[in-house]
């Protein structure tokens, strides 16, 4: 007795990718919303330490007077602006018993705060993130104390409705499956597939805009705690933009002759980025500007997760719902799973290791990334603006263009070597071995050979060059040289690779052809070029694309023999991306230029399609 169609395996697909993405979305929301209430902590705990060590006097030992860290705490505490949990501790002795909410951080905090940790991070069953940052003394060596500080930010309200959400989403799910086991109809089935995935991208919206509204709000809260803390500070004594720059470690705080004194956070773009800034007055009338980073910009990470796990719901909504229709026709649809099946770990491979770091670098070629900060900002088109105007780049495109005419001389060497090698004979096979050498050999060991054939003293090639009485340049160091003897190494690489795809086109021709072309009286050259230059156009063209894409990406060989010189004659466009990511620390760019440069070369294989493909489609 078979079963029904419906009782099957797939059927639990979709609820189960809708479970995962569902409780990762949960998560990711979660530890977002974590991560910017621990960052807003920790600014505050470290204002107000930074606060206490300008303002309270330490005695001879360096230890600071209790009672004055006391009133300065007490000042916080009933300061409009501080919304937050506080207690300040002198030595190991918490000076705020009534607002401790239970004991002191544990010992090994206190250990790692004194052996150097900048913060620790903790949870509070009442009050959620805490943050500990030392109290240290005047010249910042020796740990004084510690000062904690807990719900720096007010809690939100979106859980409740993004649990609603999510239930929704799950009921819908199980609608969804059981639909699949009954005699739905196909518009059933489509109608039951897109209600959960609307109630996912509901779920997805509304997480990213609590999250983007926590950031905002983190941003405001942040800035206007460090201005209040900077006119706390400023009051005893005059203050200098050092000094105050102690109370907000994360931003930047500067001098102003004049500015706009609202009491509101400015929101502007500054290089393409965003930024948050507020004014303030110092005693004596100081104009200062406390400036940031926005939470929001910190975020991008978060929103790329949001997004993963609604696609991975989406998946598997269309994959229960194309089993549905496809398991009516049982022999087909475990052919197709077969054949996924098979297809999975090199599926997989390529998502991982070739379409993941593609959307990566389109990514970061829309963000300003460098190597200090955690802040990854959204700058759009500057990065493709600021490559567009570079000479430099243009003339590392040119150097890649004339460097990548070395193709079609290699190519027609290497098939004039499968002609020739296209015979039997243990002769034959030994050539062979020996032109395939060089491409099966370390390219930096092959580098190297060749740095030492092109020595300008004790070279290989110079010294022939001596035999006939001609003096040899010093191939690598000149700049009309240099191209060319990087040109002549591609060539003797890529021969033995392109002779053995080309010796295989030519194997595969059937015999019969040219024997009906000798008996119609055909010479070698006619054979060859009405016979075996027609039929073996397919691999031409696979050499031809495969030989033009190796040539664009060329960058071992520069990095070892010439590193773009001399005077940028052999700059190619992939070490000059290497040059901007990892020497100049400018990853946006250097995205950027890699975007360029596949749609260039993109341009460069559809010509290629376009002028040889026609001819090989009428062969």
């Amino acid at each position: 007795m078979t079963s029904r169609p419906g009782m099957a395996w797939w059927r639990l697909v979709g609820p189960l990718c809708g479970v995962i993405a569902v409780g990762g979305l949960w998560h990711a929301t979660a530890v977002g919303d974590r991560t910017l209430r621990a960052d807003v902590a920790v600014a505050a705990a470290q204002g107000a330490a930074g606060l206490f060590s300008l303002t309270v006097p330490a005695d001879r030992t360096g230890a600071y007077d209790g009672g004055r860290l006391l009133s300065n705490a007490a000042l916080l505490m009933s300061a409009g602006f501080w919304q937050a949990g506080l207690q300040v501790a002198s030595g190991a002795t918490p000076l705020l018993p009534d607002t401790a909410n239970g004991a002191p951080p544990a010992p090994d905090v206190v250990e790692r705060l004194r052996g150097g940790s900048p913060w620790e991070i903790g949870l509070r069953p009442d009050a959620g993130v805490t943050a500990f940052v030392p109290l240290r003394d005047r010249a910042l060596q020796s740990v004084r104390g510690w000062v904690e500080v807990w719900g720096a930010l007010p809690p939100s309200r979106a859980p409740l409705f993004r649990m609603v959400l999510a239930v929704c989403v799950l009921l819908a799910l199980g609608r969804t499956a059981w639909l699949t086991t009954t005699r739905a109809t196909t518009w059933e089935r489509r109608v039951a597939a897109v209600i959960p995935v609307a109630l996912m991208l509901a779920l997805g919206v509304t997480s990213a805009r609590s999250l983007g509204h926590t950031a905002a709000q983190a941003t405001d809260v942040s800035l206007m705690r460090a201005r209040r803390l900077a006119e706390v500070a400023s009051v005893s004594r005059r203050r200098s933009v050092e000094e105050l720059a102690r109370l907000a470690p994360r931003m930047r705080v500067e001098s102003a002759d004049s500015i706009d004194l609202g009491r509101s956070v400015r929101r502007d773009r500054v290089e393409g980025a965003p930024e948050a800034s507020v004014a303030g007055v110092l005693s004596g009338g100081r104009p200062i500007r406390i400036s940031m980073v926005p939470y929001r910009a910190r975020l991008d990470g978060v929103w790329a997760e949001l997004a993963g796990w609604a696609l991975l719901l989406v998946a598997g909504v269309a994959f229960s719902a194309w089993a549905a229709g496809a398991v009516s026709k049982r022999a087909r649809f475990r052919g197709t799973l077969t054949a996924w099946g098979f297809l999975a770990p090199a599926a997989t491979h390529l998502l991982v290791f070739s379409f993941g770091p593609l959307v990566f670098i389109l990514w970061l070629s829309l963000h300003r990334w460098g190597v200090v900060g955690t802040a990854h900002p959204w700058v759009g088109a500057a990065n493709y603006l600021s490559v567009l105007g570079d000479p430099g780049f243009w003339h590392s495109l040119g150097v890649t263009a004339l460097y990548a005419t070395y193709v079609p001389v290699a190519l027609v060497l290497s098939l004039g070597a499968a002609l020739l090698l296209d015979r039997s004979g243990w002769s034959v096979r030994v050539l062979r071995g020996v032109l395939l050498l060089p491409c099966i050999a370390s390219v930096v060991a092959v580098s190297l050979v060749w740095q030492w054939i092109y020595h300008p003293e004790f070279g290989v090639l110079n010294a022939l060059l001596a035999v006939v009485g001609i003096h040899g340049p010093d191939w690598l160091a000149d700049p009309r040289t240099a191209l060319a003897a990087l040109m002549f190494i591609a060539i003797w690489v890529h021969i033995g690779f392109q002779m053995i795809i080309l010796l295989a086109g030519l194997q595969s021709i059937p015999r019969v052809y040219h024997d009906a072309a000798r008996v119609d009286g055909a010479g070698v050259w006619q054979r060859f070029r009405h016979v075996t230059l027609p039929l073996l156009q397919p691999t031409i063209l696979f050499v031809l694309v495969t030989g033009t894409i190796a040539a664009f990406q060329v960058f071992t060989v520069v990095s070892v023999l010439t590193q773009g010189g001399p005077l940028h004659a052999t700059d190619v466009a992939v070490y000059r991306i290497y040059r901007e990511g990892w020497e100049l620390a400018r990853f946006g760019t250097a995205g950027a230029m890699s975007v360029l440069l596949a749609l260039l070369l993109g341009g460069v294989v559809w010509l290629e399609f376009k002028w040889m493909g026609r001819r090989v489609a009428l062969v």
